[in-house]
């Protein structure tokens, strides 16, 4: 299998005017109920350049069950041939029992059910670019502590587990978690009675532009051709700009 190694130094780019992302090749984004929040926007931000884009994403999806569906969750993958995929879970995890302060045996399970899936998409030579969990918004209610709960969970275990995880494997990561703190008020991106899901039209795009810029950079020319990128974050996507090396 052929490989590129990319160095990314700082960068600025347009999605749409990137030359790169003018021609035709195979891409998907893969999840759960978050990805399915910014399918839409992915799709409208990706139909410039001659994209065949896909999607394979469940709702709820929890690392305990994908031994029951592992295969044939990443399987759906492989059989879409994806030159790139951008793939985003997490979140759901953090709220598994989230009134108990252990969550270890729950974490252990998510980083190897994330490993085989890795593993598996690079054995079928599709390039992974890592998504980073998006922030949970604390509702300022009393029914909001299982968002806190959660967030720290986030912020303490499972983002730096995935940027270890990118950085050990040479896989470029989408930082969804910056996309959204870098911008003011970003607790307004997320409907004022869900915490978890940024379902407004702009966090909608945001997420759809911040995937879009990591595929461009992640652009392979042939479906099937194995890419190498060194670790790297992209961040503050909905601006139009692209940064990178974040250790």
């Amino acid at each position: 299998m052929k490989i590129i190694t990319v160095l990314l130094l700082t960068l600025v780019a347009t999605v749409a005017q990137s030359q790169d992302c003018d021609e035709f090749f195979v891409t998907a984004i893969a999840g759960d109920s978050i990805t399915n929040v910014y399918w839409g926007e992915f799709r409208d931000a990706t139909s410039s350049p001659e994209w065949e884009v896909h999607k394979v994403a469940l709702g709820g999806l929890k690392a305990q069950q994908f031994n029951g569906m592992i295969i044939d969750y990443t399987q759906d993958l492989i059989d879409i041939g994806p030159a790139s995929v951008v793939l985003l879970l997490g979140t759901n995890d953090s709220l598994v029992d989230w009134t108990n302060p252990d969550h270890s045996a729950h974490f252990a399970v998510y980083t190897d059910s994330m490993g085989s899936i890795l593993d598996r998409l690079d054995a079928a030579g599709i390039a992974v670019i890592l998504g980073i969990p998006t922030p949970m918004r604390s509702l300022l209610s009393d029914t909001s502590a299982w968002a806190d709960a959660g967030e720290a969970r986030l912020e303490i275990l499972y983002r730096p587990w995935l940027k270890s995880e990118a950085e050990a494997r040479n896989l470029l990561i989408v930082d969804f978690n910056d996309v959204f703190v870098s911008q003011e008020g970003w607790e307004d991106l997320f409907p004022e009675d869900d915490g978890v899901h940024p379902r407004t039209e702009e966090g909608k795009f945001l997420m759809a532009e911040a995937a879009a810029d990591a595929i461009c950079l992640q652009y392979v020319p042939e479906p099937g051709q194995g890419l190498s990128i060194l670790f790297g974050t992209i961040f503050l996507a909905g601006l139009g700009k692209v940064s990178s090396l974040d250790p």
